[in-house]
């Protein structure tokens, strides 16, 4: 008797593994002995459409993280930028700060020498 007839003929659900795939196997069983057709290839389509959604998650986590790292490193430069400007604003700042420091201590230094005329 082969297994076909084995799991028409008894009401007890077989799990058999076959290359890994018990899950397939057991759903093939269970279909057979309720006498619904469950045929293999259908269920190995079905994994197969579970591989390449998974697949496509995959690709699609890939293709976020890439994009997100195209937008730090943009980020990144944007900041060093407007760092680089803030230093010569400051730099514009501070040299304007000592040339007027230096234009206040010349005009005192002029007022004390005309007063020690």
């Amino acid at each position: 008797m082969d297994l076909t007839a084995i799991l028409e003929t008894t009401s007890v659900v077989v799990a058999i593994v076959i290359g890994g795939s018990g899950l397939t196997a057991t759903m093939w069983a269970i279909g057979k002995v309720k006498g619904i057709e469950t045929t293999v290839t259908l269920l190995n389509g079905a994994n197969e459409g579970l591989r390449n959604a998974l697949s496509d998650e995959r690709d699609k986590r890939q293709t976020m993280e890439y994009e997100l790292r195209e937008q730090l490193a943009l980020q990144e430069r944007q900041c060093a930028t407007e760092i680089a400007q803030l230093r010569g604003q400051v730099d514009a700042l501070t040299g304007d700060l000592a040339n007027r420091i230096v234009g206040l201590v010349a005009s005192v230094l002029e007022d004390i020498r005309a007063k020690e005329k």
